[in-house]
């Protein structure tokens, strides 16, 4: 959701003081949304410019036509163009759009908890393609033609890396998914009163 003022955003922080305490979950996740909208544009924008840096790399080391230049480099592609489409994908939620004002609200923040879900998974499977280009790598490195040792703080580095991004965004997922699932439940009671 995209607030076009902080106008619409003091309107709908007055509409929901007037819901009951059970709906305070959505207006919660409503407000984290509004703080933190900055730093979802900086992700976007991370993302893309991150796929594209990737692309270049590898199409750079595909140039320079060694053995493992080319496997790394379409190795960065693949592992480019994944990480891209996964965080596509992670976003592509769509948005239910509804003439009542709270259950619109409920919606968007439904909404939000999804994303927030689906990009923990994208994150999860980031990290399984970070793994494969690690040990490609060091493959092409080490059993290439031009065979030269992969210095060690490279894997001890990579392998922190991916450990820490995975253990990150298990607990974001877990925390996360009972988000979406509290909202999940005020979403459907809200549908059963009418």
């Amino acid at each position: 959701m995209v607030m076009k003022s902080n106008t619409e955003w003091d309107d709908l922080q007055r509409m929901w003081q007037s819901l009951p305490a059970k709906a305070a979950p959505a207006a919660v996740e409503l407000e984290r949304m509004a703080r933190w909208r900055w730093l979802s544009l900086v992700f976007i924008v991370g993302d893309v410019v991150l796929t594209l840096v990737g692309i270049g790399a590898g199409v750079w080391l595909l140039s320079r036509g060694g053995y493992d230049d080319v496997i790394i480099g379409l190795a960065a592609i693949a592992l480019s163009l994944g990480a891209g489409g996964l965080s596509f994908w992670a976003r592509q939620v769509s948005v239910v759009h509804n003439s009542d004002s709270i259950r619109h609200s409920v919606g968007l923040a439904v909404r939000r908890a999804r994303i927030g879900v689906r990009l923990s998974l994208a994150v999860m499977w980031v990290v399984c393609l970070g793994l494969f280009f690690a040990a490609v790598v060091l493959f092409a490195h080490s059993y290439g033609p031009e065979s030269r040792p992969v210095h060690g703080a490279y894997i001890a580095v990579t392998q922190l890396w991916l450990g820490l991004s995975l253990a990150g965004s298990l607990i974001y997922h877990r925390r996360r998914q009972a988000d979406l699932s509290r909202l999940e439940a005020i979403a459907a009671e809200l549908n059963e009163v009418g």
